[in-house]
């Protein structure tokens, strides 16, 4: 009897803490009170640690000094409850979201043997989200929001990670938006920073207002939860505990996913899917001395009443000699797609159909379309490629094509260029402001490329690519011939300044130079 009833307080502690619920309840856990005490007392060492507030922290401490262990469970019950922001559902939404970004974090971000929602990106991604946009390169993970809550946060916030000991262990090198003083370098905030392993004040600024706002029941008290009894053996949680599902729907998925946020017609938003699959992922079968492999991909976007807004269907089929596949086994291919909508909250549900395999999955996900129309000039994330036409794509290059704005682009997802290649980027600049007396804004666009902290190359750039659909963006690109380039990663600048509203924004973007391969 003392066994069952210290199980069904630690299910109690688990709801209230930091376990997933259902999975301590599927393996039926036999629990001893040393455990149930360690739960409460190193409650404030775990992933709550990036939430809670200073003030709830010292009230919680105090708690722990008096080793009352029902007093803690209420408080930790109170804490949840202030972040309730649907008390009337039976289900807390966000200790819900809380706990899978948690799961996230450990999929992702470990360490060696540290905790992945301990790092840096864990700290990030548990407060702010998953990120607008995230696009990895070579040793850098850089991530953008758009429109996060709170008038002190910045709008269009990057954040660029790096991975200076390639461990995963990536660190904050640098933020970037619009209004941002750009007289420090991004080599000189990586050095100081990255290395340091100190977080931008303008970050820590952001996950304190977001935390501030999470407190959504400001007027709720201590002594308005109910003390839970000593002897729990009929005391049951007030909402059900965390799901074990992670926040991301690519978490299990056989590709991974990258998005970015273009302005569309009138207010719209175009939301650029990249699905990069990896050969050495995938299934293949024989057929007549080929190996083949096939899937069929499906994603719609559905607003609030489930209502759907787009959607795509693409089937893919490849086929390779054996000696290509095992040329290929460490390469990737992406299949880039686009859905488009007003600016808002909306659902993504993407069906993959693995036609070797015979399995079908399907993923779910929250996304916010950003509103990109504003009065602030803005320059969209850069998409580095391999190469930039204003032809149609020949057939059977659908895989590794993206179409957008009139243009053929052949992106490069990695950024990473061999030095017999062009090294091709695209982007829009927003929001500039129109010439009374011309058809269209007049922008001025220049770009710089730096090597170990110095200038390396300037490359021009011409907006002629305007486009009378898209009147409040321009649409640029430009391509560098990379054979001088030594290799070596290097940094592109791009400068955009408002001929008639006077204002200037940049943008940077990481790519990576290697030799030639055989």
């Amino acid at each position: 009897m003392r066994k069952e009833s210290l199980r069904i307080f630690c299910f109690i502690v688990a709801c209230c803490l930091f376990l997933p619920v259902p999975r301590l309840a599927q393996e039926n856990l036999e629990v001893g009170e040393a455990q149930v005490n360690k739960l409460l007392d190193d409650w404030l060492k775990s992933p709550i640690k990036h939430i809670i507030n200073s003030e709830e922290e010292k009230a919680y401490k105090l708690k722990l000094k008096l080793k009352k262990r029902n007093e803690q469970l209420r408080f930790i019950e109170y804490f949840w409850r202030r972040r309730d922001p649907k008390p009337e559902t039976p289900q807390n939404e966000f200790r819900m979201q809380f706990f899978s970004r948690v799961n996230h974090c450990e999929e992702y971000f470990k360490i060696g043997k540290k905790p992945g929602w301990d790092s840096q990106r864990g700290q990030i991604f548990i407060v702010l989200g998953p990120p607008s946009e995230m696009r990895k390169g070579v040793k850098t993970d850089t991530w953008t929001y758009y429109n996060l809550a709170g008038e002190r946060i910045p709008q269009n916030f990057t954040i660029v990670f790096v991975d200076e000991r390639g461990n995963n262990d990536y660190r904050i090198a640098e933020t970037q938006y619009p209004g941002k003083d750009e007289g420090e370098s991004y080599m000189e905030a990586r050095a100081g920073r990255a290395l340091s392993g100190s977080i931008p004040r303008d970050v820590l600024d952001a996950v304190t207002e977001l935390n501030r706002l999470a407190v959504a029941q400001m007027d709720l008290k201590l002594e308005d939860v109910p003390l839970v009894p000593e002897t729990p053996s009929t005391v049951a949680p007030s909402k059900p505990g965390p799901p074990v599902t992670a926040s991301s729907p690519m978490d299990k998925a056989p590709f991974d996913l990258q998005q970015i946020f273009l302005q569309a017609e009138e207010t719209r938003v175009r939301m650029v899917l990249a699905f990069i699959f990896r050969y050495e992922d995938m299934a293949f079968k024989e057929d007549g001395g080929k190996r083949t492999s096939s899937f069929k991909l499906q994603a719609d976007l559905l607003d609030q009443n489930k209502n759907m807004v787009d959607s795509f269907k693409e089937q893919v089929a490849i086929s390779l000699d054996p000696a290509e596949l095992e040329e290929k086994k460490n390469a990737a291919f992406t299949v880039w797609r686009d859905l488009e909508a007003d600016p808002g909250s909306y659902s993504i549900r993407i069906n993959y159909e693995d036609e070797v395999k015979g399995k079908n999955t399907q993923m779910n996900a929250g996304v916010e379309l950003p509103v990109l129309r504003t009065n602030e000039l803005t320059i969209s994330p850069i998409i580095p490629a391999e190469g930039i036409s204003s032809l149609p794509p020949e057939p059977g290059e659908s895989i590794n094509t993206l179409e957008l704005m009139n243009c053929s682009i052949k992106p490069n997802t990695a950024a990473v260029f061999q030095r017999d290649s062009n090294f091709c980027f695209f982007f829009q600049v927003l929001n500039p402001q129109a010439d009374s007396q011309a058809s269209r804004p007049r922008v001025d666009l220049n770009g710089y490329i730096f090597k170990d902290e110095k200038h390396f190359r300037d490359v021009p750039i011409t907006a002629d690519q305007f486009d009378p659909r898209y009147p409040d963006g321009l649409v640029a690109h430009a391509c560098v011939p990379l054979t001088d380039f030594p290799p070596g990663e290097y940094v592109l600048v791009v400068q955009a300044k408002d001929q008639h509203g006077k204002k200037g924004t940049a943008r940077k973007l990481i790519f990576s130079v290697v030799e030639k391969t055989t």
